[in-house]
C-alpha cells in the first residue's frame, strides 16, 4: 500500500537564520555552519529524520529533526539527544478514491 506524505518545516528554527531582502524580494537566509548541512557535488544538502509519534496531534505522525549521526551522538548528553530542535511536522495525505491514480 502507497503511503505519501506532507511535510512543514520551520525554516526560522534553524540556528541564525533571518528573513532578508535583496533586490526587493524577500527571503530567508539559512548559515551553512552550525546547522549540518553540507555542500554536495550538485546541491546543498541536510538529512532529516522522521520521529514517529506515539500519538497523532493535529494529524501530525511525525516529527522532523536533523539526523545525528554516531560520532555527534557519542559527544552529546542525554538531554542534548533528547532536546534537538523541531524543524517541523510530517503527516499523511489522504486522498479520495476518485483523485488517486
Amino acid at each position: 500500500m502507497r503511503s505519501d506524505y506532507s511535510l512543514s518545516v520551520d525554516l526560522l528554527q534553524y540556528k541564525g537564520a533571518e528573513v532578508i531582502e535583496r533586490d526587493g524580494v524577500r527571503g530567508v537566509f539559512l548559515p551553512i555552519e552550525g546547522n549540518s548541512i553540507f555542500e554536495g557535488n550538485k546541491g546543498i544538502w541536510q538529512n532529516l529524520q522522521a520521529i514517529e509519534l506515539g500519538h497523532m496531534r493535529f494529524n501530525n505522525t511525525h516529527l522532523i529533526k536533523r539526523q545525528i549521526y554516531k560520532e555527534e551522538a557519542a559527544m552529546m548528553t542525554g538531554d542534548e539527544k533528547k532536546n534537538q530542535t523541531i524543524l517541523g511536522y510530517m503527516k499523511p495525505l489522504f486522498f479520495k478514491k476518485s483523485e488517486k491514480k
